[in-house]
């Protein structure tokens, strides 16, 4: 909570945090942070970032607000921010595509994986390191089992 009314009154100079948190508020945060030397930029942009992660957490089911966040992290170099966006908006897709797709059932075959083969390719890397030898597993996925991102993103 500290950081939130450090970030807030050195963005707004007041204690209240601000209601709602924007890319485009971010974006102009940081383009005001590059102008200015005089700030901590890099304290402020990882203050900030953590700060949108949890905005863009709020917002995870909104295809549109999540590519703003992705856009945002990409152009103010937010790379946490960037792999949280990106994960949420995998999971948006894979929902949307056994929605539209499928009977919203989907059975996925794991590769069978060859133990001799696995074993010659250790053994090129220079390392022989023990496979684990995982043969015809299936699993049963639908759109209402997609994992959410933020269950192991933290």
């Amino acid at each position: 909570m500290e950081m939130l009314q450090a970030l807030t009154f050195a963005l707004t100079g007041t204690m209240a945090p601000p209601e709602y948190l924007s890319p485009s508020m971010v974006n102009d945060v940081v383009d005001t942070a590059r102008r200015l030397h005089a700030l901590n930029y890099p304290k402020l942009r990882n203050a900030l970032e953590e700060q949108a992660i949890q905005w863009a957490i709020k917002d995870n089911e909104d295809l549109p607000t999540m590519l703003s966040w992705f856009i945002c992290s990409h152009q103010c170099g937010m790379s946490n921010l960037h792999m949280v966006c990106l994960a949420y908006i995998a999971n948006i897709h894979a929902a949307q595509y056994l929605q539209q797709y499928t009977n919203e059932t989907l059975l996925i075959s794991s590769s069978t994986v060859d133990p001799e083969m696995a074993e010659k390719l250790n053994r090129r890397q220079g390392v022989l390191r023990p496979t684990p030898h995982v043969r015809f597993h299936y699993i049963l996925v639908n759109s209402s089992m997609i994992i959410s991102p933020s269950s192991y993103l933290f």
